[in-house]
């Protein structure tokens, strides 16, 4: 299993760190939204919307989304790259205890 380089943790926490704060939420129409008060002082506003919606955000919106669909798009394979480096380095660990643990029987 390879292991995670900085530069592509890095990638993966900035996608994070310029998206809107969730709890994000999916409706039927396949819009995501958040249902978040704290983010952009209202209730329940759109994360990303779907190509045809008649709505047409301002600039600073539109921005906005596209950095929310760019950490969407990305979800696909950072999730399971970012579960990968996870077990990876629980499996470190436990080598690591049962090691010390190993190690601890010859302490005179």
């Amino acid at each position: 299993m390879t292991r995670l380089t900085d530069e592509r943790i890095a990638e993966i926490e900035e996608r994070c760190n310029v998206t809107t704060s969730g709890l994000w939420e999916t409706d039927t129409g396949g819009d995501v939204s958040s249902n978040n008060t704290a983010s952009q002082g209202y209730k329940n506003h759109t994360i990303c919307e779907r190509p045809h919606n008649p709505l047409h955000p301002c600039e600073s919106e539109l921005s906005q989304q596209f950095m929310n669909m760019e950490f969407i798009a990305h979800a696909r394979q950072d999730i399971p790259d970012l579960l990968a480096e996870v077990h990876r380095l629980k499996g470190e660990l436990a080598k690591d205890r049962f090691r010390s643990k190993e190690l601890s029987k010859w302490k005179v």
